[in-house]
């Protein structure tokens, strides 16, 4: 589920890998022939046993909730939010598959509404090209069928996920709505496909909570240092593109009939100040970027899918202090899916 969290076990890893090459197909199949409240009827105990099999990850979602909630690990109302999230996160899964068998119209004909969409508008309009930023909140990967045919061209930059077999379905869904694929290499990436894509007045989508190969800076987040990656900021101060955070966030289930649908939050554009050799223009932006992401995770903690201990991450060795141990600054890195 998470790579900073994953099994180093060749044993289990290979269990995993021989379970998912039986177990993605089925999803695919029961997206297409089942309702979506059926499916997230059948998911709800599939995720319960995950929890009791793999009980580590409970644990993150609590210590994660506990620094938002600023209350005990222990406490009710962290142990009740820590499940709902997981079992938001298993409805995620099962949108994903169940829009992306659908298509594009379709998905678009769930969303309920939309927040500042002039900011995007202007965004496309001027012809710079945007750098739509958004979080592991919500739907994120619903954005390239809800929002792809509103761009020239929308890439998605990624990581790709350990098991195979997961990441050819997700490209797979990802083609069909249109998207370009960026994949992000283990240690760095080169930045000139993307580079490519905003200069030609496209959209490159990225994640911004996520500092996948441990060279981010470190912010405030909720009164703690946390890490997030400089990719971002560094794409908009090379390429001249504005940073336009967006969340789509999932709305309460409308009973039997499954999802109550969709809702996209624009916030207005971030322009890059500065030079991308400037430490000081890419925190600045940074500490924008980060600051979006902690009003969307305050106003939707059950839909901030972080299964790894944010705040204390365990692939990290060095402080939590700017400059710490560990970070390689310069490099153009970020990350969409993992």
């Amino acid at each position: 589920m998470q790579a900073k969290m994953a099994s180093r076990s060749r044993l289990l890893n290979g269990a995993y890998r021989r379970l998912l090459q039986v177990l993605m197909p089925l999803f695919g199949l029961l997206a297409r022939s089942l309702p979506l409240g059926l499916l997230y009827a059948i998911g709800r105990p599939i995720i319960g046993a995950f929890l009791l099999l793999r009980p580590k990850y409970e644990r993150s979602l609590r210590s994660n909730l506990s620094q938002i909630l600023g209350e005990s690990e222990a406490s009710p109302a962290v142990r009740s939010l820590a499940r709902r999230v997981a079992q938001n996160h298993g409805r995620y899964s099962i949108d994903f598959f169940y829009w992306s068998e659908r298509g594009g119209a379709a998905a678009r004909a769930a969303v309920s509404g939309v927040e500042n969409l002039a900011a995007m508008e202007r965004c496309l309009a001027s012809g710079r090209g945007c750098v739509f930023l958004t979080a592991h909140l919500g739907n994120w990967e619903m954005g390239g069928l809800l929002l792809g045919d509103r761009a020239r061209e929308v890439a998605v930059v990624y990581v790709p996920d350990r098991f195979e077999r997961v990441e050819e379905y997700r490209s797979r869904y990802r083609r069909r709505a249109g998207l370009t694929e960026i994949p992000v290499a283990s240690d760095a990436f080169s930045a000139l496909p993307a580079l490519r894509i905003l200069r030609s007045g496209g959209v490159v989508a990225v994640q911004g909570d996520r500092d996948f190969n441990d060279s981010g800076t470190a912010q405030e987040f909720f009164g703690r240092p946390a890490f997030f990656p400089r990719g971002p900021a560094m794409l908009a101060l090379l390429s001249g593109a504005p940073i336009l955070p967006v969340f789509i966030l999932r709305m309460p289930d409308a009973g039997r009939a499954g999802s109550g649908g969709f809702r996209i939050v624009f916030f207005d554009p971030i322009e890059p100040r500065g030079d991308a050799r400037d430490e000081g223009a890419v925190e600045a932006i940074v500490a924008e970027t980060a600051s979006a992401i902690e009003t969307m995770v305050r106003d939707h903690p059950d839909q901030w899918y972080c299964f790894y201990p944010f705040w204390d991450d365990p692939t990290r060795s060095g402080s939590s202090r700017p400059g710490g141990a560990g970070e390689r600054p310069g490099h153009v890195t970020s990350t969409v899916a993992t």
